[in-house]
């Protein structure tokens, strides 16, 4: 299941209301690259270098969308005066697409050199995993999602606004909250933007000084 949705009722995350009827057809004419959508204007600092010494043991655990049931989120456009054809809806009654962004996260933060607990693919890594030092977790509380049909740039793009709260095991207590924003852009107008702009959004976590601080492995005495 793709976490952008297909142009269908049935289709993952995000659904499709029924077609509207746009009455003028007096609208501006097709943008092939949407470049005023918020979604492209957010700019993050780079990612701090972890270093050789590494990181604590880390996880992602669990993402909670806050968005109400039923909230427009964007439209799809379409054709040469870029008129809307629908709305999407967000309907969190499929749930797959929170550990699609779980998986996403987990494999943005390997990349940057952070030790993430568990392997993806494996049916049994939290039994396999020693327990993670730091857990991660993230408030979805704004999203939109534009889609752009072949004759209007046949692309997407994306925005999420998130709450990411670290909490220590050792201390059992969140030790660092902090807001973050993340936009993307992809070609393709069913492309997987939603996870796309999720991982943007956690650069605001690892280009933050307390944050990489805070898990990095610390000398031994």
């Amino acid at each position: 299941m793709s976490i952008s949705p297909a142009r269908t009722n049935t289709s993952g995350w995000l659904r499709i209301a029924l077609p509207l009827v746009v009455g003028s057809q007096a609208l501006a004419a097709c943008e092939t690259t949407p470049v005023k959508n918020p979604a492209l204007e957010i700019v993050h600092k780079p990612p701090i270098a972890i270093g050789p010494q590494g990181t604590e043991s880390i996880a992602f655990k669990r993402v909670i969308v806050e968005v109400p049931p039923g909230t427009v989120v964007g439209a799809h456009w379409d054709g040469l005066l870029k008129v809307k054809q629908a709305e999407h809806i967000w309907d969190p009654d499929l749930t797959d697409g929170n550990a699609q962004l779980n998986f996403a996260g987990s494999d943005e933060l390997r990349r940057l050199g952070y030790s993430v607990v568990g392997n993806d693919k494996d049916l049994f890594s939290e039994e396999r995993a020693s327990k993670p030092r730091f857990l991660i977790g993230a408030r979805i509380q704004r999203l939109s999602y534009d889609t752009y049909g072949p004759t209007c740039g046949n692309c997407c793009t994306a925005r999420v606004d998130v709450e990411w709260q670290v909490f220590d095991t050792a201390t059992n207590e969140v030790v660092l909250t902090q807001a973050g924003a993340g936009g993307a852009r992809l070609d393709g107008y069913e492309a997987p933007i939603v996870k796309k702009a999720f991982v943007a959004a956690l650069a605001d976590l690892t280009s933050n000084e307390s944050f990489v601080s805070l898990v990095r492995t610390r000398p031994t005495p």
